[in-house]
């Protein structure tokens, strides 16, 4: 991760990951989702900071990388539809949360749970 020029609230680095659904019949319902971190803390809702080094912090958005997506509450991953195939995207990004970082690794983790609606 670049560390020279950090400056809080910038951005370091962005990786996407994305929730396919595939659906054997045409019915019509829409999934949610609720995202809960199982290792690291969180600093407000939208941002984990991992437990061995708090010089960064995780957002994950959604795939237009404008609307943060919270930590703790559920959101819609997929509206109702009676489509077969959806994708909904996503963009985990860890920012500067100082502008002295702490080298080494860090690790942070949470577990998403997705629901029919």
């Amino acid at each position: 991760l670049p560390m020279s020029g950090a400056r809080v609230g910038d951005p370091i680095a962005e990786k996407s990951f994305y929730i396919i659904v595939g659906k054997n019949c045409i019915s019509y319902y829409g999934l949610s989702a609720i995202i809960v971190p199982t290792n690291g803390r969180l600093l407000d809702q939208y941002t984990l900071v991992p437990d061995h080094n708090a010089s960064l912090g995780i957002s994950i958005y959604a795939a237009d990388g404008k609307s943060p997506v919270p930590f703790n509450e559920e959101f819609t991953v997929m509206p109702p539809t009676e489509n077969v195939y959806f994708t909904a995207g996503f963009r985990v990004r860890p920012k500067w949360l100082t502008e002295k970082p702490t080298t080494g690794p860090f690790h942070a983790a949470a577990v998403i749970s997705v629901y029919y609606k």
